[in-house]
C-alpha cells in the first residue's frame, strides 16, 4: 500500500459552485503541497469545461480525472460527468452510478472514500449548492477524526448544502469561500509544526494535562473518558489543539477550563461515530438470513423478542435492525412482538434518533422499496413510519456505569468497543453475556472481537463478527459489578416501561389475584365499535369464532340469540355512559339451558381508557335438563305450556325482526367498508403519486442544479464567443492578409477590406458567385482549384503575380465548422512582393559570394547547424585531395576516414553551436586521409539566417610553418641553456673559486711572515688548516660542477631500482664520511618492497640531503628517521621518502629560498648542495619539498620529503 504524505482536500459543490470555486482558487497559492479534488454536480450528458474555467483562477495544473490516474501535490482534479469517483492508495477509480439521475450523491461517495484513504488526515469542504449531498460524507470524515469545513451560508449563492452540513455534522470551520484558503493553509502549517514540536520526553506532563481535561469533561458533561483508548483520545484532543492554534496541551487544558463552548465541541468530537443505515450490507444480510430466523424459531404469539443496541448514536442502526425484523414478520406472518432498547450517552443524538427524521441523501444506503415502505417523505427529508418507530425505546445510558438490560435475545454493539481500553472491553463482554438469554446473539463491528473473553461466545461469522452466547453457568462468571441501584437509573423516554421482578413477595397481591381468578365472572373489554380488546375468563359459552375471515368484533362472535341483546345494549351503554343490565337471559348450550344476566359497564376513568366498555356474563341459576331434552320448571309444568308457546312465538317474531335489522346493518356496514377501502386505496394512490411527484421534484431540482452549472458555463462561453467574434472581426479588418470566404457553391460570404486590391469587389457583392467578379491576378484556375479543395479536402498554395507586378501567396483551404462540417472554402492572399524582390537580390548576392569563395586560395568549409557540409571550395578540395560530390551533403564527422571526428574538433563545433562564439586560430594536428600528418589553423564564425544558422570555417595549412617554428624554438632553448650554463660556470669560477684562491693566498702570505718559532707553532697549524679547508671546498665545488654536467647529459634517462638499496647505499656512504659521529638511523618501509624509476644521480641527491642534516647540527648524537611509502597525487603514483632529523631546523623566512643556488645554511657551505639536489630530482620528474618535523616549531628538526616516480 502506497502512503500519501501530502494533504488531499475534497471539495463538493452544486448550484453556484463555479462562483465559489473562483473565490476559492483565486486566493489559494499554487505551491501549498496540497492536492485538490473537486466534486461538482455535472450534467451527465454534457461535456464539462470546468477544468478550463478553473485554470483562469490558479497556476496549478487543473485536469479532469481519468481511470487509474495517480494523485499528485499542487494539482487540482475534477470528477468527469456521469461518474462516481473514489480514491484508493493514491489512485483514482471511476464507477458508473447505479442510482437514477436526481438521486445521485457523488460528493458523499467520494468523501467516504477519502475518509477511508486518509483517516484522520482527511479534509472535506462543502461549498454552495442545494440539497444535502456531502452531509453523510462529512460525517464519515469526522467519524475518522478528519477536518470538516463549510462555506458560510450567507456568502453562498445557494445555502442548502452548507446548511445541511452545519446542522447535521460537527463542522470545524465556517467561512466564506474566499477566506477558506487562508484558514486551510494555517491549519496545515500549524499541524505540521505541531507534529514536529511534539516532545516524547514530556509524557508525564501530557498525561497530567489529559487527566485534567477528562476531569473537566466529567464534571461538566457527566461522562468519564478515562476508560477510552489513550491514542484515540489524544489524537482528537490534538486535533482541537491544532484548530485552536495551540502547541501545548497544558495551554489547551487551561483554555478548556474557562470555555464551555469548547468543552461541548470537544465532547462531541470525542463521541462522534461513523453511522449510517445498513452499514456493511453483507453483515446485515448474514443477520437477516442466519440470526433472525433462529430468534423466531420457537416464537409464540405472546412472546416478545428483546433487542439491546448500546451506542446507537442518531438512530440509523436501531431503525435498520427494526426494518430487518419487520420485513421478516411480513414474510413469515408470525405474530410476535419486537421490543428494541437503543441507548447512547449523547442526549443530542438520542433526541435526533427519537425524532426519526433524516436527510434525503439516506437514499444512498436505503433502497427505494424500503424508503417507500418504512419512511414518509416530508419536504426534502425522510421520517420513519410509526410501524417501525413504535418498536424502539430510546434512552440515555452510560453502558460503563449504568445497569444493563436483561433477558435480551440480541445485542448489537458495533464500533463502540474499539474506542475502549482492554479492561473495559472485557468487562462489557461479561456484561453482554450476563444480559443475553441462553441462546442470544451478539453483533459487533468488523474491527472488534471477543478475543479477550473467548469462552463466553461461540463464533457464528468470523468476518462480520456475529457470535452466540455460550452456555456457561453464571456462577462461574459472576454477575458484573458494581452497578448503581436500579432506582438511580432514569430513562429519558417518551413512555415509562415497568421492569418486573422475578419473585413476588406481597401476600395481599397474591390474595387479590386468587380472588379475581376464582370469583370474577367471564368478561370482555370492547371499544365503541364492538371490537374485542381483552378477554377475561371462559367466554366460550357466549362467543364463538365465525367461519371465513377471522373477525374480533362482538357482533360477529356472539351466538345468534345473544347478538341482538349485545348490540342493543352496547349502543345504549355508549350513548348513556352508565351501566346497562339485561337480566334473566338464557342460552341453549348442548341441550342445556344457561340463564345469566348481561352487564355492560362503560369505563370513564382513567381518561386515556374512556370509550371502552366491560361486558360481563353472570350466571344466575344452575343448568336444568331432562333426558328427552325438554325444559323442566320448578312446578306446574302443564299449566305453563300455553305461556311457553306464546313466548316462543313472540321470541321467534323478535328474532326475525332483529335478524332483518342485523342484515340491513351488515349490508350498510359492508357498503361503508367498501367505501372506506376505496377511499383508502385512493389515499394510497395519492400518496404514491405524491411520492412520485416528490421524486420528480428532486430530479428536477438536481436537473436545475446541473442546468444552473451548465448555464453559468454557457454564459461564460457566450461572452467568450462574443469577444472572439469581435477579435475575429478586428483581426480580419486589420490584418495584412486579404481573406475571402466562399460557401460550397462559391458564393461570397465575407471578405476583408484589403481583398479589394486583388478583386474588384464591393460590400453589395456578398451573395454573388465569385466567378462574376473580375480580378487583377494573372491566374485563370481559381474555380478549378477551389473545386479540388472541396473535393479532396486538401490545401492548395501558389505564388501569383498581378497585373501591377505585385506578388501574392494564395492559399485555398476547406472551411470547416466547429462540428467538423465542410461548408465552403477560405482564400487568403499575402503580399509577398518584398519577399520575391529580396529573394532575387539574395540570389544575386549568393552567386556573387559563390564566385568569391571559388576564387579565393583559402580552403573554406560551410556547415549547417546539424554539422552537415553545405559547401566546400576548390581550395579545400585541393588541400585534402577530395571531390566536391563526395564531400557536400555529408556530415562532417563522416568525411574520409572520420578524420574530423576527433575530440578537440567536436568540442570546437559544440562550442560554436551552443555559445555562438567566434573561433580564432584554433590549431589542430591530425593524420588526415591522403595527405598524412598535418597541422591546420581554423577560424570559424556562425552566420545567423532565417533558414537556419551556418558555420563558415576557413582553413590554413601551417604544417611547414609549425616545423620551422619548432626547430627555431629548440635552437633558442639550446642556446639559452648553453648561455645559462656558461653564466653559471662563470659565476662559480668568478665568485666561488676566486674566494677560495683569495683565502689560500692570504693564508700563504701569513705563513711566510711567521718566523720559525716553536712558540707560534699553533698559528702555523691554524693557517695550514685554513688552506686545507679551502682546498676541500674547491674539491667539492669541482664535484658539484661535474654533477651539474652529468644532469644535463643523462636527463630523462631512468631505470628501475629498489628503494631499499638506495637507502642502504646512502647510509653506508654517510657512516664512512662521518666515522666519529654517533648517527642512529630509523628506517620504516611500511612492510613493503618498493621499486621506483630514477638514475644514478639519485644516490648523490639522497646522500647530499643526509649530509646536510648531519653537518648542520652540533649534537653528538644524531637521530635520523627514514620513512618510505606510496602516494598518489593527481593520478600519478609516487614513492614517498621522508628524511626526518632532530637538528636545528630552518626558519620560515628561508624555507622558500632554500633551493636557490646561492643560499648557504652555514659558513662552511658553498650554497650549491640543495640546489643540485632539486635539479637532480626534477630531472627525473620527481618533487622535493620541506616542512617542520613538529608543526609550527622549526627548531625541533626538519622533514625533507622526496617524491620519485613509481612508474616509468
Amino acid at each position: 500500500m502506497t502512503e500519501i504524505d501530502f494533504p488531499i482536500i475534497g471539495i463538493g459543490a452544486s448550484a453556484g459552485g463555479l462562483e465559489a470555486f473562483e473565490h476559492f482558487f483565486s486566493n489559494m497559492p499554487s505551491d501549498t503541497g496540497m492536492a485538490f479534488v473537486l466534486i461538482p454536480h455535472l450534467d451527465p450528458h454534457h461535456k464539462s469545461s470546468l477544468a478550463e474555467l478553473i485554470k483562469r483562477y490558479t497556476r496549478m495544473n487543473v485536469q479532469e480525472v481519468s481511470e487509474g490516474m495517480r494523485i499528485l501535490p499542487n494539482q487540482a482534479y475534477i470528477i468527469p460527468p456521469n461518474f462516481n469517483m473514489e480514491i484508493i492508495d493514491g489512485v483514482f477509480h471511476l464507477k458508473k452510478p447505479s442510482a437514477p439521475r436526481g438521486l445521485r450523491l457523488p460528493i458523499d461517495f467520494f468523501f467516504r472514500s477519502l475518509a477511508l484513504e486518509k483517516k484522520d488526515k482527511a479534509i472535506g469542504i462543502v461549498l454552495s449548492g442545494t440539497g444535502t449531498d456531502g452531509t453523510l460524507g462529512i460525517r464519515e470524515i469526522k467519524g475518522f477524526g478528519g477536518i470538516a469545513i463549510a462555506q458560510d451560508p450567507k456568502s453562498a449563492k445557494y445555502d442548502g448544502m452548507p446548511k445541511s452540513v452545519i446542522n447535521n455534522a460537527v463542522v470545524d470551520y465556517v467561512f466564506p469561500a474566499n477566506e477558506i484558503p487562508e484558514v486551510l493553509i494555517k491549519y496545515i502549517q500549524h499541524e505540521l509544526n505541531f507534529l514536529k514540536e511534539k516532545d516524547d520526553n514530556k509524557d508525564i506532563e501530557v498525561q497530567d494535562s489529559v487527566s485534567k481535561i477528562f476531569q473537566i469533561l466529567n464534571s461538566t458533561m457527566n461522562h468519564d473518558f478515562s476508560c477510552y483508548k489513550e491514542n484515540t483520545m489524544n489524537r482528537r484532543i490534538e486535533r482541537r489543539m491544532v484548530i485552536n492554534h495551540m502547541n501545548s496541551i497544558h495551554e489547551y487544558a487551561n483554555y478548556l477550563r474557562d470555555n464551555l463552548i469548547e468543552i461541548e465541541i470537544l465532547f462531541k468530537e470525542l463521541l462522534i461515530g461513523v453511522t449510517n443505515f445498513f452499514r456493511d450490507k453483507e453483515a446485515y444480510d448474514i443477520l437477516r438470513t442466519k440470526v433472525i430466523p433462529e430468534l423466531f424459531k420457537d416464537c409464540t404469539p405472546n412472546k416478545t423478542i428483546r433487542i439491546w443496541i448500546p451506542g446507537c448514536s442518531t438512530g440509523e442502526e436501531p431503525y435498520s435492525i427494526a426494518i430487518l425484523f419487520q420485513e421478516y414478520l411480513d414474510r413469515s406472518h408470525i405474530n410476535c412482538k419486537i421490543q428494541i432498547f437503543a441507548t447512547d450517552i449523547d442526549d443530542t443524538a438520542i433526541e435526533k434518533a427519537r425524532n426519526g427524521i433524516y436527510p434525503d441523501n439516506i437514499a444512498v444506503d436505503v433502497s427505494s422499496e424500503r424508503l417507500s415502505k418504512f419512511f414518509r417523505l416530508e419536504g426534502n427529508k425522510f421520517k420513519i413510519k410509526p410501524i417501525i418507530r413504535e418498536k424502539i425505546v430510546f434512552a440515555a445510558q452510560d453502558i460503563i456505569t449504568d445497569p444493563p438490560f436483561s433477558n435480551v435475545d440480541l445485542i448489537v454493539c458495533r464500533n463502540l468497543l474499539i474506542y475502549l481500553n482492554a479492561d473495559i472491553q472485557k468487562k462489557l463482554l461479561t456484561l453482554f453475556h450476563y444480559s443475553l438469554n441462553s441462546d442470544g446473539f451478539l453483533f459487533l463491528g468488523s474491527s472488534e472481537t471477543v478475543s479477550s473473553s473467548p469462552q463466553l461466545f461461540l463464533e457464528i461469522n468470523r468476518r462480520w463478527k456475529i457470535y452466540q452466547r455460550n452456555k456457561i453457568a453464571p456462577l462461574l462468571l459472576g454477575i458484573p459489578r458494581p452497578f448503581p441501584p436500579l432506582t438511580d437509573y432514569k430513562f429519558k423516554t417518551e413512555r415509562q416501561n415497568s421492569l418486573k421482578n422475578a419473585a413476588i413477595t406481597n401476600y395481599g397481591a397474591l390474595m387479590e389475584e386468587f380472588l379475581l381468578k376464582t370469583y370474577t365472572p367471564p368478561s370482555i373489554i370492547v371499544n365503541e365499535k364492538g371490537d374485542i380488546l381483552y378477554i377475561h375468563g371462559k367466554v366460550g359459552s357466549y362467543l364463538e369464532l365465525p367461519e371465513g375471515e377471522a373477525k374480533m368484533n362482538i357482533s360477529d362472535m356472539s351466538k345468534e340469540n345473544l347478538k341482538v341483546h349485545l348490540v342493543s345494549g352496547l349502543r345504549k351503554a355508549t350513548k348513556s355512559e352508565i351501566p346497562i343490565i339485561l337480566e334473566n337471559l338464557s342460552i341453549n348450550l348442548n341441550r342445556k339451558i344457561i340463564r345469566f344476566n348481561l352487564t355492560l359497564s362503560p369505563i370513564t376513568q382513567p381518561t386515556s381508557l374512556k370509550g371502552l366498555i366491560v361486558i360481563s356474563f353472570i350466571e344466575v341459576t344452575p343448568d336444568l335438563t331432562t333426558e328427552e331434552g325438554t325444559v323442566v320448571n320448578d312446578s306446574n309444568e302443564t299449566n305453563k305450556d300455553a305461556r311457553i308457546k306464546e313466548l316462543e312465538d313472540e321470541l321467534l317474531s323478535t328474532k326475525q325482526y332483529l335478524q332483518t335489522t342485523i342484515e340491513e346493518l351488515e349490508t350498510t356496514n359492508e357498503e361503508l367498508k367498501s367505501a372506506n377501502e376505496e377511499l383508502q386505496s385512493s389515499n394510497e394512490e395519492l400518496q404514491s403519486t405524491n411520492e412520485e411527484l416528490q421524486t420528480s421534484k428532486e430530479e428536477l431540482q438536481s436537473l436545475n442544479e446541473e442546468l444552473t452549472t451548465v448555464n453559468s458555463e454557457l454564459e461564460i462561453k457566450i461572452t467568450e464567443l462574443s469577444e472572439v467574434n469581435s477579435d475575429l472581426s478586428n483581426f480580419i479588418s486589420s490584418t495584412e492578409i486579404a481573406t475571402l470566404f466562399l460557401d460550397e457553391n462559391f458564393i461570397i460570404q465575407r471578405f476583408s477590406p484589403n481583398i479589394k486590391e486583388i478583386f474588384n469587389i464591393i460590400e453589395t457583392d456578398i451573395g454573388r458567385p465569385i466567378e462574376h467578379i473580375s480580378s487583377n491576378l494573372q491566374y485563370d484556375y481559381l474555380i478549378q482549384d477551389a473545386e479540388t479543395v472541396l473535393k479532396k479536402l486538401i490545401t492548395i498554395e501558389k505564388d501569383l503575380r498581378t497585373k501591377e507586378d505585385q506578388w501574392y501567396n494564395m492559399r485555398i483551404i476547406p472551411y470547416r465548422t466547429i462540428n467538423n462540417v465542410i461548408s465552403g472554402v477560405v482564400l487568403t492572399f499575402f503580399n509577398i512582393t518584398d519577399r520575391m524582390k529580396a529573394e532575387e537580390e539574395k540570389l544575386e548576392t549568393m552567386q556573387f559570394a559563390e564566385n568569391i569563395v571559388e576564387t579565393t586560395r583559402t580552403p573554406l568549409l560551410v556547415l549547417d547547424n546539424e554539422l552537415k557540409v553545405i559547401k566546400v571550395n576548390s581550395a579545400f578540395c585541393q588541400l585534402f585531395q577530395v571531390d566536391k560530390k563526395e564531400t557536400e551533403n555529408n556530415y562532417v564527422y563522416d568525411l574520409g576516414n572520420r578524420q574530423w571526428s576527433i575530440p578537440n574538433l567536436r568540442e570546437l563545433f559544440d562550442k560554436i553551436i551552443k555559445t555562438h562564439s567566434i573561433i580564432t586560430d584554433f590549431e589542430v594536428t591530425h593524420n588526415f586521409e591522403k595527405i598524412g600528418q598535418r597541422t591546420i589553423l581554423l577560424n570559424a564564425k556562425e552566420l545567423i539566417r532565417k533558414e537556419g544558422s551556418m558555420i563558415l570555417i576557413s582553413i590554413e595549412d601551417i604544417t611547414e610553418k609549425k616545423l620551422a617554428n619548432d626547430k627555431l624554438i629548440k635552437s633558442r632553448e639550446m642556446y639559452r641553456n648553453a648561455y645559462n650554463k656558461a653564466e653559471l660556470y662563470q659565476d662559480i669560477f668568478v665568485h666561488d673559486i676566486n674566494n677560495i684562491l683569495q683565502v689560500i693566498l692570504t693564508s700563504s702570505e701569513l705563513l711566510k711572515r711567521i718566523p720559525k718559532n716553536p712558540e707560534r707553532y699553533d698559528e702555523l697549524i691554524e693557517l695550514n688548516d685554513i688552506i686545507l679547508n679551502q682546498l676541500k671546498k674547491g674539491q667539492n665545488l669541482v664535484k658539484n660542477i661535474i654533477l651539474l654536467s652529468q644532469i644535463d647529459q643523462i636527463e630523462g634517462k631512468i631505470y628501475p631500482y629498489l628503494v631499499s638499496n638506495l637507502i642502504n647505499k646512502s647510509i653506508e656512504s654517510i657512516r664512512n664520511s662521518f666515522p666519529h659521529k654517533k648517527i642512529d638511523f630509523n628506517i620504516d618501509y611500511n612492510n613493503q618492497v618498493l621499486e621506483g624509476y630514477a638514475n644514478d644521480l639519485i644516490y648523490n641527491a639522497i646522500e647530499n640531503i643526509l649530509i646536510n642534516s648531519i653537518k648542520h647540527t652540533d649534537q653528538e648524537s644524531i637521530q635520523l628517521d627514514i620513512r618510505v611509502s606510496k602516494e598518489e597525487i593527481q593520478n600519478v603514483k609516487y614513492i614517498k621518502i621522508e628524511l626526518v632529523d632532530n637538528g636545528p631546523g630552518i626558519p620560515d623566512d628561508l624555507k622558500k629560498l632554500i633551493f636557490e643556488r646561492k643560499i648557504k645554511l652555514s659558513e662552511e657551505g658553498l650554497g650549491m648542495g640543495l640546489y643540485i639536489v632539486k635539479k637532480i630530482i626534477e630531472s627525473i620528474n620527481g618533487k622535493i619539498f620541506i616542512k617542520d618535523r613538529i608543526k609550527n616549531d622549526f627548531s625541533k628538526g626538519l622533514n625533507v620529503i622526496v617524491l620519485l616516480r613509481e612508474e616509468e
